[in-house]
């Protein structure tokens, strides 16, 4: 296993990712609801959904959003990227479980 950077998702590059991503992924908004509208399930479906390295939630809100009986649970390595995220969910808290845990290590489910 590699050594998580844990170090790096702080400060500018949390608050300028949204930004960086607008210019390194182009139509990302695109892709996510692609990807969302491709779930295979009833909207009304009480499904589960792990995000990793969900970073400010982008894809986590999309689904909560499309899938009324969602339940999400997003992790990521970042504290500060986990603030952005849980500020943008505000509301969601009881469809939506927030870990901090870096999946690149071999204990990141029990964070």
């Amino acid at each position: 296993m590699r050594e998580p950077n844990k170090d790096y998702w702080q400060g500018n590059e949390v608050t300028g990712y949204e930004r960086k991503q607008r210019l390194l992924v182009p139509r990302k908004d695109e892709l996510l609801d692609t990807i969302v509208e491709n779930i295979p399930f009833d909207i009304r479906s009480p499904i589960r959904v792990l995000d990793l390295g969900t970073g400010q939630g982008a894809l986590a809100e999309r689904v909560l959003h499309r899938f009324e009986n969602a339940h999400v649970t997003a992790l990521d390595a970042s504290g500060e990227m986990l603030n952005v995220l849980e500020k943008r969910l505000k509301g969601q808290e009881k469809r939506l479980t927030i870990v901090e845990g870096d999946f690149n290590t071999e204990n990141w489910h029990s964070s």
